[in-house]
């Protein structure tokens, strides 16, 4: 029974029951249970003291009271055993639940952290554009170094006038113009050092196709680059490479393009990918189809013309294209296809007569003005 268990007074129970109250929120702890445990113990029926009496029954009870201690001295003990001590104890104060002081710490690191990162970025954006100058005027500096001796050496234009059988006067022609154009080019746009290399490509390989006879037995083939003509609408068209010979006059369209390809026959544009980057251009099939017909138009004739695109080996076709456009590295295999004689021999000196004529007629204001009709093009587009 509970009344067998000795009794405290009415005091004691009063500061034990406040303790049980301000541990009520920490249930599990030792503080609360022995409080909890005295009171339902001790507490069921606590006597009262005699006001008379009061002091010398404290003294004389002195022994039969627990002592009481402070938090300091409680948290001092190992309570590992049940008690049936009192203790009082200071209000507990609970701590807050949100660390604002971590979460305040945590902000700090991620902004220096990207802070860092930004920093980083800089650095390496500012490297590269270093790097890209650098590249550019090496670049330029090399194409430069190889036009000049060529184009010192080259001969100068002639006024009489050019017979149209001999071979080297039509060269003469054509590098004479080229050595104009190359200069002004070279001093409006620096990105065409590239298309140049390109071009020296291609003139190369022309140029071994014709000394191999490859595309006739017979040796009257005449190869002319960076020729002027006018088309219907009187505007100015700039054909690359222009082969004429026994078996057809091959009107060709040069593309020193680097990464994959994509386009069609159809297609208005097509797309270069490069380093993840998308460039569209114009589909060189309808480009080049309006210098054919500048071509028929000076030549008068339509059957024979062909058109070739030829793009450079570091480029990638990811799409299937017509039989007419091929790597640099294809094209000799590609014309020679063309053995059945379709022009005599004095058509195609009828041809090398109007082709001379427009050449020598050729001035550098006439490129002038096409790569002026050429950027209000792109402009307006």
């Amino acid at each position: 029974m509970s009344f067998a268990s000795e009794q405290y007074s009415e005091g004691t129970c009063i500061l034990l029951k406040n303790q049980v109250k301000e541990y009520s929120a920490y249930p599990q702890s030792n503080q609360y249970k022995t409080a909890k445990r005295s009171v339902d113990t001790h507490c069921v029926n606590p006597f009262t003291l005699p006001k008379a009496n009061q002091t010398n029954t404290t003294a004389t009870n002195t022994d039969k009271l627990t002592p009481i201690y402070t938090t300091k001295k409680l948290h001092s003990q190992n309570l590992t055993e049940p008690s049936n001590q009192a203790v009082v104890t200071t209000p507990h104060q609970a701590k807050t639940s949100v660390p604002v002081n971590n979460m305040l710490s945590l902000v700090l690191k991620i902004g220096a952290l990207v802070l860092v990162i930004m920093f980083v970025l800089a650095f390496l954006k500012a490297i590269t554009v270093l790097f890209a100058k650098r590249a550019a005027k090496s670049l330029l500096k090399k194409v430069t170094g190889r036009i000049e001796p060529v184009v010192s050496n080259l001969p100068v234009r002639k006024n009489e006038d050019i017979n149209p059988k001999t071979a080297a006067n039509v060269s003469d022609k054509s590098c004479s113009v080229l050595k104009d154009t190359i200069a002004e080019i070279v001093a409006n746009d620096v990105s065409s050092s590239s298309g140049l290399q390109g071009e020296a490509v291609v003139n190369n390989l022309i140029e071994k196709i014709i000394n191999n006879k490859v595309l006739s037995a017979m040796s009257n083939v005449s190869h002319y680059t960076s020729v002027l003509l006018t088309n219907d609408n009187d505007e100015l068209t700039e054909i690359d490479h222009l082969i004429v010979s026994p078996v057809g006059v091959f009107v060709i369209e040069s593309k020193n393009y680097s990464g994959y390809i994509f386009g069609s026959q159809h297609q208005a544009k097509w797309t270069q990918t490069l380093t993840g980057r998308k460039t569209q251009f114009m589909n060189p099939l309808r480009q080049n189809y309006k210098h054919c017909l500048a071509v028929s138009r000076l030549l008068g004739v339509v059957d024979g013309v062909e058109s070739l695109v030829l793009f450079h080996d570091k480029a990638s076709f990811k799409t299937k294209l017509p039989p007419n456009v091929r790597y640099v590295s294809e094209m000799e295999a590609f014309l020679s296809g063309f053995t059945h004689v379709k022009f005599t021999d004095s058509q195609l000196e009828e041809f090398n007569t109007r082709l001379t004529k427009v050449i020598s007629v050729t001035t550098r204001e006439d490129f002038k003005q096409h790569i002026h009709e050429v950027k209000a093009r792109q402009y307006d587009i």
